[in-house]
């Protein structure tokens, strides 16, 4: 499975740690949810730009190789919004370069 790395801003527009997640709608949906409060980036293994979300998991921009994913991770962002729980829950673990890396 691709994966996804997402980056969680400072204020100053910086990162401290790369999250890396499966490349999903549902999963991305998650690491939104669990980060709404921080500017996010989001991006495949290529560095390519998956999508930019400003605070409280408002999608800001989308990458031009994924605006076809557009409308699933709004499917699965309206979900949380509207207050289901059936997201479930990332869960991480630091690896050797200090990066995030899921674990099952």
């Amino acid at each position: 499975m691709a994966k996804a790395i997402g980056y969680i801003l400072d204020a100053n527009g910086y990162y401290r740690q790369k999250w890396y997640f499966e490349l999903t709608a549902r999963k991305i949906a998650m690491f939104i949810r669990d980060n709404k409060s921080n500017n996010l980036i989001i991006t495949d293994q290529a560095d390519n730009l998956i999508c930019t979300t400003l605070p409280f998991g408002f999608l800001d921009r989308m990458g031009d190789d994924y605006i076809n994913f557009r409308d699933e991770l709004l499917e699965q962002q309206l979900e949380w919004q509207l207050g289901s729980n059936n997201l479930g829950e990332l869960k991480f673990k630091k690896d050797s370069d200090h990066n995030m890396i899921e674990t099952k």
